[in-house]
């Protein structure tokens, strides 16, 4: 069903902080204790213990080749974006507002040239205009979305790489935990 891949996607994601702590020793030269090592592990089979505690159907293993490399190149990418956090965190210092700022900044130069060659901009510009209701929904995903960067933002910057990807992974696992029981 939707609801076990679903699950075994989390699972694939919940090992997010392996790649970050492999690329953190190799890039980095960064050291964990053997008791983060141990929270990693025990996360990470947990996650897997929850999700295939009923065991796997023949027909629950039918994984498309793409998508799986696709998850793949998301982890390893996740382990270099981690990997290139710490590094920053321990050469520059940043705090949370200027990780916060940097980012957006960047993000903001690579979409505003396709935003105009598109012509987005000005559709979206005017549909706000010809539908003034959708600015109350806009201040809201704004604010949430400002409230959760910065949350992003000072996790980074005053824990590091690591426990972020923790966070987030235990986030995406009871996201998807509680949404399975809301819309089954």
């Amino acid at each position: 069903t939707s609801i076990d891949k679903k699950f075994k996607i989390i699972f694939l994601l919940g090992c997010k902080a392996i790649p970050i702590m492999i690329f953190g020793v190799i890039f980095v030269k960064k050291s964990y204790t053997v008791q983060k090592y141990f929270f990693v592990l025990m996360i990470v089979l947990g996650i897997g213990g929850f999700i295939f505690k009923d065991g796997t159907k023949k027909n629950q293993l039918e994984h498309p080749f793409f998508g799986t490399i696709l998850i793949v190149i998301s982890l390893l990418f996740d382990g270099l974006l981690g990997t290139a956090q710490d590094k920053m965190r321990t050469v520059s210092r940043p705090s949370a507002l200027n990780f916060m700022f940097f980012v957006n900044a960047y993000s903001s130069l690579m979409v505003l040239p396709m935003l105009l060659i598109n012509n987005e901009l000005i559709n979206s510009i005017k549909f706000c205009v010809n539908h003034p209701l959708v600015m109350g929904d806009l201040a809201i995903v704004v604010t949430s979305g400002t409230a959760g960067q910065f949350f992003l933002s000072s996790m980074v910057s005053n824990f590091g790489s690591l426990p972020l990807a923790l966070v987030t992974t235990t986030r995406k696992f009871f996201t998807v935990f509680i949404s399975s029981f809301i819309f089954e």
